[in-house]
């Protein structure tokens, strides 16, 4: 929410607690990494969606119609993740 109210120290101050409590919660890398995002941090966004991703292949609908990721949805790192996910499905 932090991001998103465009406390950026505030949002990566939380986002570092969150990831410091639990580095494997997956629900939360994939919001931070919406966070990210809306701040501007793509390649921060892109580093933890590189986690999540291959993990929560069931859960594709995430990155597939969320809006969040819209900014990223033509970013060949972006694309090379999900091809990779999708395609043994």
């Amino acid at each position: 929410m932090l991001a998103y109210l465009g406390e950026r120290v505030g949002a990566k101050e939380w986002a570092a607690r969150t990831m410091a409590i639990d580095p494997e919660d997956l629900n939360a890398m994939y919001n931070i990494a919406c966070a990210y995002l809306h701040m501007g941090e793509q390649e921060a966004a892109l580093d933890l969606l590189d986690q999540v991703i291959p993990q929560a292949s069931a859960h594709r609908f995430w990155w597939t119609s969320d809006p969040d990721l819209d900014s990223i949805r033509n970013h060949p790192r972006f694309k090379r993740l999900v091809e990779q996910t999708i395609a043994p499905l």
